[in-house]
């Protein structure tokens, strides 16, 4: 339904897909003395969006491409009929109890970005036709709004904003000292005109990928390359590209990066054009990462047109995190519908996990049980009665 869906979402001139468009926008706007900037943020966009909303707008849009997407041959009841399957079969298993999921997006679907997206570019639609002023610059990453206007008007844009559902409030962080954050970009005034350079929280801690981890090396090159790189495009100014540069030297070095390494990773690459022609990649697999094994096989295959993405066997997420409650093996999904012995006969009706198969066989084949059977009344209590008689 994502992929169906996808093109909904229109490409306007207020979105962003990222913060490098979103510096081609900042980059060619004057602000005048009497503006200020600011950035609204949706509270809580995903689990806040009700789902009727959610709904006419996904409608709405349907009805502006004349009732199909591209070559699908659903129509828009059709369509909306599995949307409303997806937006009213949500449940979670929190503490032994079944939820429904009654407000927001699906939490954790593919579809749950598309459909906030489609609904905001519905709702600033309207918001900003409405709108008691005027501004200059309103642009948006999911649900984050970097806006320029009078600083007079903005309370009462603030109010206008939040006045027009209940359920989809703002919050506001305006410049201060004539510098603002937004993504990772620090947005300063430097007279009319705004430069931008590399933001980072006050949390933040440096901390990067040790270079004497067991990791991949093309890994560690990669977080080198990505934060030199991001210095580049940011950094609008001689100034604070060289501050950038700098602090990014220590940062390296704090984390066991060789200097002569860093040099050399982030030295000009030449284009593969420029070496002869391109080597052509045929095939790719996931292999897990095994240190001074891994990357020589890497490069043997790569001659080959093999190329190896590395994965790592054992995470500390992996190893700590359990946002999930456990769940038994009788009670996890399509466990055992019902069984029935009598006389020797032996009926199986409905779907049964292998290893809950093999376990119930196996008590079978022993004599030790006649009857194995689960009810299925209510969705808090899905597997109501095991009846186990030996």
């Amino acid at each position: 339904m994502a992929k169906r869906l996808r093109p909904l979402v229109v490409s306007s001139t207020r979105m962003l897909k990222n913060s490098s468009e979103f510096l081609e926008k900042v980059r060619d706007v004057r602000v005048e003395s009497d503006e200020i900037m600011v950035s609204f943020d949706v509270k809580s966009m995903f689990t806040s969006l009700p789902q009727d909303l959610v709904k006419r707008s996904v409608l709405s849009a349907m009805e502006e491409t004349g009732g199909y997407l591209d070559n699908e041959k659903l129509s828009t009841s059709e369509l909306m009929r599995l949307v409303n399957l997806c937006l009213d079969s949500t449940f979670f298993n929190f503490r032994d109890t079944v939820y429904h999921q009654r407000i927001g997006t699906p939490m954790g679907s593919p579809i749950s970005v598309i459909l906030a997206e489609i609904t905001m570019q519905q709702f600033e639609s309207e918001i900003l036709a409405a709108a008691p002023t005027s501004l200059k610059l309103w642009t948006r990453y999911v649900d984050d709004v970097f806006a320029t206007l009078k600083a007079k008007d903005v309370d009462g844009f603030l109010e206008h904003l939040n006045g027009k559902h209940e359920a989809i409030q703002f919050e506001m962080e305006k410049e201060a000292e004539g510098e603002l954050p937004f993504l990772d970009v620090l947005v300063r005034r430097a007279g009319d005109i705004l430069v931008t350079s590399v933001y980072r929280k006050a949390t933040h801690t440096d901390r990067l990928l040790d270079y004497g981890s067991d990791h991949p090396t093309c890994h560690k090159k990669s977080v080198v390359k990505t934060l030199w790189n991001r210095a580049e495009r940011v950094c609008s100014t001689g100034t604070s590209l060289k501050e950038e540069r700098s602090r990014l030297r220590r940062v390296f070095r704090d984390n066991g990066y060789p200097n002569q390494v860093v040099k050399r990773w982030t030295a000009p690459q030449r284009r593969e054009t420029d070496r002869g022609e391109a080597r052509t990649t045929t095939t790719r697999i996931s292999v897990p990462y095994v240190r001074g094994v891994s990357e020589v096989a890497a490069r043997i295959l790569n001659k080959n047109g093999v190329t190896i993405a590395h994965r790592p066997t054992n995470t500390l997420s992996g190893a700590l995190t359990r946002v999930k409650d456990r769940v038994s093996k009788l009670d996890q999904p399509g466990a055992v519908s019902r069984y029935l012995a009598d006389d020797g006969s032996k009926r199986v009706v409905g779907f049964m996990r292998l290893y809950i198969a093999i376990t119930i066989t196996r008590f079978i084949l022993a004599g030790q049980f006649t009857e194995f059977y689960t009810t299925c009344n209510r969705v808090d209590d899905i597997y109501d009665l095991v009846d186990l008689r030996g």
